[in-house]
């Protein structure tokens, strides 16, 4: 047992994958354990992470076949060993020595399962959504927000008895973690302190045919959720984000053909809780891209039939 296990998935991550793990082993907190998960990669991940192992103990590395992120968080979590957890991406890092012993002091003192603070872009930029104003409990209820979820930390025990788990998606496992940890613990405790160093490299600039399945797929469970919670905030933010980036990302990949690709979008299009957004979504709306493969399809039969009728006109002749 020891007090915070820091789980770092790491894929093809030796540029970075030092300074990470310099970042974790030169926290103030010492009682930890850094648990490196090796999801697959081909670089020489294995081997830095490996030889920091060896010269300090408090440093385990893992190896799975390359199954993404969230599997390998899963298998982290599965082989931790601390009073909580924390999530480290290879390409991120904590902006001071401090941040894990703040956060493991505030939930300690407020016996709380969920404690989170403050995140900041690798560049100094910090929107208002990275910041947390003061050091308070917060409800989940009033809180409504699902990215992030590196800047918290969380009770091992009550992981493990509530079953939160990270989805086995390719893309979008991280909100459906957090927002299902937050709903579950129905509140959290907040220090306004910088704890976490986003950088974003780790974010998709594109979404192949398979991540774009899973992106919806991620979306329509949180939609399912969130309508089941009654979280019209939570609601409108992710319908928003299915409007404009999953339709985006939808369309592209229209001419795929991939009838998977139709039956998601239907899905997640079902998932919409019209009336508890009504302000921003009538009983008239349609996601575009099922609008789109829907105008191609009758453009087709159109097409079709007139090829056809043409047909039946020359064979009468």
């Amino acid at each position: 047992m020891c007090k915070i296990s820091i789980i770092i998935p790491a894929y093809n991550a030796e540029t970075s994958i030092e300074k990470a793990l310099d970042s974790a082993l030169n926290q103030d907190l010492k009682d930890i354990e850094v648990i490196c998960i090796d999801d697959g990669s081909k670089d020489k991940t294995a081997q830095k992470v490996k030889t920091r192992a060896l010269s300090d103990d408090r440093v385990k590395y893992l190896f799975q076949e390359n199954h993404g992120a969230g599997s390998a968080r899963n298998l982290g979590i599965s082989q931790a060993r601390g009073e909580y957890i924390a999530f480290l991406d290879a390409d991120d890092y904590y902006p001071s020595n401090e941040a894990l012993k703040k956060l493991y002091l505030a939930v300690i003192d407020n016996e709380a399962d969920i404690c989170g603070g403050s995140a900041i872009f690798s560049n100094g930029e910090q929107p208002e959504k990275y910041k947390f104003d003061s050091n308070k409990l917060i409800l989940f209820e009033d809180y409504q927000f699902d990215f992030l979820f590196w800047r918290f930390i969380y009770n091992r025990q009550f992981l493990l008895q509530n079953e939160i788990r990270f989805p086995e998606l390719s893309v979008y496992e991280d909100p459906l973690f957090l927002v299902r940890a937050l709903h579950a613990a129905g509140s959290f405790y907040s220090i306004h302190d910088n704890v976490y160093v986003y950088t974003g490299t780790h974010n998709s600039a594109d979404l192949n045919l398979r991540k774009t399945k899973d992106f919806l797929k991620g979306i329509t469970k949180e939609l399912e959720l969130s309508s089941e919670w009654k979280y019209k905030k939570l609601h409108t933010m992710v319908f928003q984000r299915l409007d404009t980036q999953a339709n985006y990302y939808a369309e592209k990949n229209i001419d795929s053909g991939d009838i998977e690709l139709l039956r998601l979008l239907l899905k997640a299009d079902s998932a919409i809780d019209r009336h508890l957004i009504p302000d921003i979504c009538d009983d008239e709306y349609i996601i575009p891209a099922i609008k789109t493969a829907y105008r191609a399809g009758a453009k087709y039969i159109r097409l079709q039939n007139s090829k056809f009728g043409k047909l039946i006109r020359i064979v009468k002749k």
